[in-house]
């Protein structure tokens, strides 16, 4: 009899803590940003912005696009993209089409799908490369590894 309790005791006590694991993911979520925002944060941090929506017109799913980056004279250092779609499923679409093009490098990889965003990550062969999505909206950065660090000041800033 005592041991049909402790037993019945440790499956409860598992199946609670794996309940409370799934929970717990399931309860994680970032806040997409606007793109008003995303100008707004990358200017603060001494960026440039411009709209580039027009470059993504044949794409009806992209509802507008937004680059910022570090420029010097006429050459550009580093640019970051953010793109909101139109529908969550075709943000989830173009971060896996971009997330392809990532794989082809090699380097450290950090990846975290949780909730409603999805992260990639990717430093090797002398870049950086950062691929967010929150909700409809995507971050996509690849940039020169000596501008890691400004990269990641503006996706810790946008709470990416």
């Amino acid at each position: 009899m005592k041991k049909s309790v402790a037993k019945k005791l440790i499956i409860t006590a598992a199946f609670c803590l794996m309940l409370a694991l799934v929970c717990g993911g399931c309860a994680q979520s970032k806040t997409a940003v606007a793109s008003k925002d995303f100008i707004s944060k990358a200017q603060s941090l001494g960026l440039n912005t411009q709209d580039t929506t027009s470059d993504y017109a044949q794409y009806d799913h992209v509802v507008n696009s937004t680059s910022a980056g570090k420029i010097e004279g006429n050459a550009i250092l580093w640019q970051a993209d953010f793109l909101t779609a139109n529908a969550a499923d075709k943000a989830v679409a173009m971060f896996e089409a971009n997330k392809d093009n990532f794989d082809q490098l090699s380097g450290n990889l950090s990846m975290v799908s949780v909730g409603n965003y999805n992260i990639y990550e990717k430093t090797g062969d002398g870049q950086f490369m950062y691929l967010g999505r929150v909700d409809k909206t995507l971050l996509y950065i690849k940039v020169a590894e000596k501008y890691a660090g400004e990269a990641k000041e503006l996706i810790e800033a946008l709470g990416y």
